[in-house]
C-alpha cells in the first residue's frame, strides 16, 4: 500500500499529464484526436502555471495563521516530520519545510509548550535512518533537553502519526489538547486525521506557501513553469484528504 500510494500521487502531476498528452499525441492517428488532445495540453499549461490561480486556491485552502501566548500552555506540541532528508552516507538535512522545526523550537522556549513529541519514520525507499533520529538531535542542539523529547520513529504518513502519537501520549498519560504543529497546506488533512484519532490538537500551522500580499500585480501577469510542481504537492493534500474520508479514517 505504501509503495501504490507514493506510485499513485506521483501521477497527480500536472507535468506528468502533460507528457501522457505528448505521447498520445504521437500515438494518435486522426488529425481530430490530435487536435483535441492539443487543446487539453494548452489549457492544463495554462490553468496550472497561472501564478493568480495557484495564489489565490492556496490562500483559500490552506490552514489560518494561529497565535498562541504564553498564557496558552500546553503538555505537548506535536511535530510532524516530512521536513529533513538524508545523503547517502546518511547525514541529515533540512528542507524548504524546515519551518515548522523552527516553530516548534520558538514555542517551547516561551513556555507555550513543555515537551515536543516528533513523529516520523524513514517514509523513502532507501535504508536509511528514521526522521526522528536527525530532528532529535538538532533539537537538543537548540537547547531542548532530551528529556522533554518524545520520539514516534515507526510512522510513514500523516495516518500513522496520528494513530502512534496518540497511542504514545496515552502511554505517557499526556492529556490534550496537544498544539500540533504542520505546514499551512498540509494542516487541513492533519487535523482531521489526529481528530478522527481521537486526539485534542490544537492547530498551529506554519511554513505558509503563498501569503495574502497586494503587490503581486506583475508576477500574476505572466505564467511560471514552476507551478505545475507545486500543484503536484497540492493536488495530493486534496486527493489524499477525500481518499482518507472515504476510508473513514479523516
Amino acid at each position: 500500500m505504501f509503495l501504490l500510494s507514493k506510485i499513485f500521487f506521483l501521477i497527480l502531476a500536472p507535468f506528468v499529464w502533460l507528457l501522457i498528452l505528448l505521447a498520445w499525441y504521437f500515438i494518435a492517428k486522426k488529425p481530430s484526436s490530435k487536435r483535441r488532445i492539443k487543446i487539453a495540453a494548452i489549457g492544463i499549461a495554462l490553468v496550472f502555471s497561472n501564478p493568480f490561480i495557484y495564489h489565490n486556491f492556496v490562500l483559500w485552502y490552506q490552514a489560518k495563521p494561529v497565535e498562541l501566548t504564553k498564557q496558552q500552555q500546553f503538555q505537548v506540541g506535536i511535530l510532524l516530520g516530512g521536513f529533513s532528508t538524508y545523503d547517502k552516507h546518511n547525514k541529515g538535512f533540512f528542507s524548504a519545510s524546515s519551518d515548522r522545526f523552527i516553530e516548534s523550537v520558538q514555542l517551547y522556549h516561551q513556555g507555550i509548550i513543555k515537551k515536543i513529541l516528533v513523529t516520523g519514520g524513514n517514509a523513502s525507499f532507501q535504508n536509511q535512518p528514521p526522521e526522528t533520529f536527525f530532528i532529535n538531535q538538532e533539537l537538543i542542539k537548540n537547547g531542548i533537553p532530551a528529556t522533554d523529547i518524545i520520539l514516534e520513529s515507526k510512522s510513514k504518513n500523516t495516518y500513522e502519526n496520528a494513530i502512534f502519537s496518540k497511542k504514545m501520549l496515552d502511554s505517557l498519560q499526556l492529556k490534550g489538547p496537544h498544539v500540533l504543529i504542520t505546514s499551512a497546506f498540509h494542516m487541513p488533512r492533519a487535523i482531521r486525521l489526529y481528530q478522527r484519532a481521537g486526539m485534542l490538537v490544537q492547530p498551529y500551522p506554519c511554513n505558509y506557501f503563498e501569503v495574502d500580499d497586494n503587490r503581486r500585480i506583475l508576477e500574476d501577469l505572466f505564467p511560471d513553469i514552476t507551478l505545475l510542481e507545486n500543484w503536484k504537492y497540492t493536488i495530493k493534500e486534496i486527493v489524499g484528504t477525500f481518499i482518507y474520508q472515504m476510508a473513514g479514517k479523516a
